[in-house]
């Protein structure tokens, strides 16, 4: 074989021996690694062998009529010459099934804590009939998947809860064969470096006390000309018109004041943005949207975004993933005001080549206030918010997923009714209005009455709003404000 950049492709035997078509029942018998040869078209001077997940070469007893597939594992652009059958003279002991490949595989570094476990069983002159799989010396064979036929079994396992962070974990499959000899492997991994961060349970808000599906965004965008900050400090200060002009010494204005004026707007499906509105770097998803208020281009520096949020959330444990350029800080508290739990964050520049993994867990059920902080300094702008279950991302809040995450708008606060005032037949107030919910104006004119009547239907804007009922001339009108 020969490679520029080194990979790796897949030996698989096929149960039916002849089998001609797609979809075959299969089993991978192991792997080829492909070292780097020096360019596409320059072949090894070696052959490179079949190994299985513990790098022995291969050896099977074949006879007849046999059906192989080939396929790559890894991303690398490789060519392959010729596969050949090397002929084994001094295998003289029975071929028991063996471990051809897994995942982690033995030695492996960095993997997550909640990275799903499974490896194949190839078959030989024996086959597997029983499996055992323990998991840092518990048992979790009650828990395991398996899928046999002719050629070997595949096992796969999810971790019920987070494997110990940055710490090395063993496990040990047992396998018996139809010979009823028991063959045992065991192998270890290091898992990444995280902290799981357990959210007081206090934090948990009634379900049904969001104001509606999505997030509720906050975007202020400087000048591009501006000097490009990337730390989150700047964006706390650029989100709160703060950053100030070192020409004019006047703040900078916010250039994504959006329909109500004020940067803010009701996110309804997902937070998938890009700063051109397609993929750009190396994204999860293949889809993108333009920043809500920003003119999608291909330069868009200096912005900063809060998404405020209710995440609603069972009892359980939970990785979430943001893969940003550039940075992002995401915090959880008591109310969508109050949100000073750090969960994870990326203070400085970065492409989204790598995201950051943010793990918790949830000791009670209910809808959790939480507000993710995202800047772009300059360059690449993009954000993708998301969770990840069996090594599946699902972006938060897709109404097109069920398996998603929810999200809610915060509730909106109680309004205070200002400068109350009766003149003849006039009535006066106000109030300061709330964007991206809607105020109805509402009034009795007895307490004892039996329902509120309507009197005006306000779309909140963030500023003072004033209200009028000029049909105010009994003895005596009540009045509120409802949000929602």
């Amino acid at each position: 074989a020969a490679s520029g950049g080194g990979g790796q492709f897949e030996m698989d035997l096929l149960a039916n021996s002849t089998a001609t078509t797609s979809n075959q029942p299969l089993a991978a018998l192991g792997r080829v690694v492909v070292p780097v040869t020096g360019g596409s078209k320059v072949f090894s001077g070696q052959l490179l062998p079949v190994t299985d997940l513990f790098g022995n070469t291969v050896v099977l007893n074949l006879s007849g009529t046999k059906t192989f597939r080939c396929t790559a594992v890894s991303q690398r652009v490789y060519n392959m010459e010729y596969f050949v059958v090397v002929p084994v003279t001094n295998a003289t002991s029975t071929l028991r099934p063996y471990l051809s490949t897994g995942s982690p595989t033995p030695n492996a570094t960095g993997v997550l804590l909640d990275a799903p476990i499974s490896f194949t069983v190839a078959h030989r002159q024996t086959t597997a009939t029983n499996l055992q799989l323990s998991v840092n010396g518990i048992s979790v064979t009650g828990s395991l998947t398996t899928s046999s036929n002719a050629a070997g079994t595949t096992v796969s396992y999810t971790p019920s809860s987070f494997l110990p962070a940055n710490s090395t974990n063993t496990l040990i499959a047992i396998i018996t064969d139809s010979a009823g000899v028991k063959l045992t492997n065991a192998w270890s991994f290091t898992t990444i470096n995280a902290t799981v961060t357990t959210i007081p349970g206090a934090y948990a808000q009634p379900l049904g006390s969001g104001a509606g599906p999505g997030f509720a965004l906050r975007l202020y965008k400087v000048d591009d000309a501006a000097p490009t900050t990337a730390t989150l400090l700047n964006a706390e200060i650029e989100l709160a018109g703060l950053r100030t002009n070192l020409v004019t010494s006047l703040p900078y204005p916010n250039l994504a004041p959006g329909a109500n004026g004020d940067g803010t707007y009701a996110e309804p499906n997902t937070i998938n943005y890009d700063i051109t509105g397609a993929p750009t770097g190396t994204p999860t998803f293949n889809t993108k949207s333009a920043f809500p208020n920003v003119t999608a281009g291909g330069v868009n520096n200096n912005l900063a975004m809060e998404a405020l949020m209710y995440m609603q959330l069972p009892v359980g444990s939970y990785h979430l993933q943001v893969r940003s350029d550039d940075g992002f800080k995401l915090t959880v508290g008591p109310t969508a005001a109050n949100t000073n739990l750090a969960l994870g964050s990326f203070d400085g520049g970065r492409g989204n080549g790598t995201p950051s993994d943010v793990y918790f867990a949830v000791t009670n059920s209910g809808l959790y206030p939480m507000r993710l902080l995202y800047f772009q300094a300059g360059a690449g702008g993009n954000v993708e918010f998301y969770s990840v279950s069996n090594s599946t991302p699902v972006l938060l809040n897709d109404p097109a997923n069920a398996s998603a995450i929810k999200t809610f708008l915060p509730p909106a606060a109680p309004v205070l009714l200002l400068n109350p005032a009766h003149s003849g037949g006039a009535t006066t107030f106000s109030f300061l209005s709330q964007s991206l919910y809607t105020h109805y104006v509402e009034y009795k004119n007895a307490l004892t009455d039996a329902s509120w009547s309507p009197l005006q239907t306000i779309a909140g804007n963030g500023s003072i709003t004033n209200v009028t009922d000029n049909s105010a001339v009994g003895a005596t009108r009540f009045y509120r404000v409802r949000t929602q």
